[in-house]
């Protein structure tokens, strides 16, 4: 989760520029996070959004991730995601979430 200072400067910010959030995934269990992505993906088209692509990691060309899984998420701006992840419908799915995953990374990139 993002911390409550980022998610209060996101709510905040009046930057209308769309963002991509480009999420590095390493799955512990794959029907947890499965659950997951069934409950968010409706989220995120209700706040604006759209999932680019998902896809596994075939390899490392420079550095060693060992991820299993990347997914780039759009959102048309920083307090449109916020407003997702804050939002009681999102409670519901975190869980999932941290169940499923055994560590994960979130980059915010604009898009």
């Amino acid at each position: 989760m993002p911390s409550d200072e980022m998610l209060a400067d996101m709510l905040a910010s009046e930057d209308p520029s769309s963002i991509v959030m480009v999420n590095l995934l390493k799955v512990r269990k794959q029907e947890e996070l499965d659950q997951y992505s069934r409950m968010v993906l409706p989220l995120i088209d209700k706040h604006g959004g759209s999932y680019v692509y998902g896809g596994p990691v075939e390899g490392d060309v420079i550095g060693a991730g060992d991820w299993d899984f990347i997914a780039l998420v759009r959102y048309p701006s920083r307090r449109a995601f916020a407003e997702m992840i804050l939002s009681d419908e999102y409670a519901l799915a975190a869980p999932h979430r941290i169940e499923g995953l055994e560590r994960a990374e979130l980059h915010m990139t604009l898009g």
